[in-house]
């Protein structure tokens, strides 16, 4: 394993697995707020845990372009 100022290549795989993950919530998510709203429950509660999730992905997604500007980018990653 590389590293370059201290990350492992092993930390960009990490955060893309949680990229890929918060994706799979916020559909699950998404469809479960259909769900709800098709139902004439009540949706509040589903949309706060949704708003959560979005922030939780784009926090992952600003850790990705961090470590892709400390020299870990994607073509990095496969040598």
């Amino acid at each position: 394993m590389g590293s370059f100022g201290g990350y492992e290549r092993d930390d960009l795989t990490v955060v893309e697995q949680r990229i890929r993950a918060a994706k799979e919530y916020i559909y699950k998510q998404e469809r479960l707020i259909e769900r709800l709203a098709d139902e004439a429950k009540n949706t509040d509660d589903a949309f706060a845990l949704l708003n959560i999730l979005n922030r939780a992905l784009r926090l992952f997604e600003r850790h990705q372009l961090l470590l892709d500007r400390l020299g870990l980018s994607e073509t990095e990653k496969d040598d």
